[in-house]
């Protein structure tokens, strides 16, 4: 996690989004920025590395910038979605290794777009599963 704070603009906490499947053009053409999704609206966003902060370290001091209504919601997404994170190292089925975890049904997870996750396939011909890393692209709400 991470606080975007562009000149002349209010720091907004943002997530650094993976982008392994970046072609070898994008990658030159963004070479000195990062893709962030932006809390609250949710916005993807080449942003300069520069305007980048740590998001826990920095909290106090970008949180007085947090005052509107769409500011404060963007905060307080961004503080649950760390909490989770914490909460996720915390638990047993992490598999470091694979970078997967096993989320417990007490957890209520909110999926962005860019997210990367596993999903259980099946081989219509042999009718074997596996599970294998997936990309969302698509998030629908209830």
């Amino acid at each position: 996690l991470y606080w975007v704070k562009a000149p002349n603009q209010n720091p907004v906490p943002a997530e650094l989004c993976d982008l392994e499947d970046r072609s070898e053009a994008d990658r030159d053409k963004h070479q000195d920025e990062c893709l962030m999704c932006l809390f609250g609206s949710g916005e993807l966003k080449w942003v300069d590395r520069r305007w980048c902060s740590e998001f826990k370290p920095n909290l106090e001091r970008f949180r007085r910038f947090c005052v509107s209504d769409k500011a404060s919601e963007s905060l307080h997404l961004a503080e649950t979605r760390m909490q989770d994170l914490q909460a996720i190292t915390n638990i047993g089925g992490v598999d470091r290794d694979k970078g997967t975890f096993i989320v417990p049904a007490r957890f209520e997870k909110v999926i962005r777009v860019g997210s990367i996750v596993e999903v259980e396939v099946e081989d219509p011909t042999t009718r074997r599963t596996e599970w294998v890393p997936g990309k969302v692209t698509v998030v629908q709400q209830d």
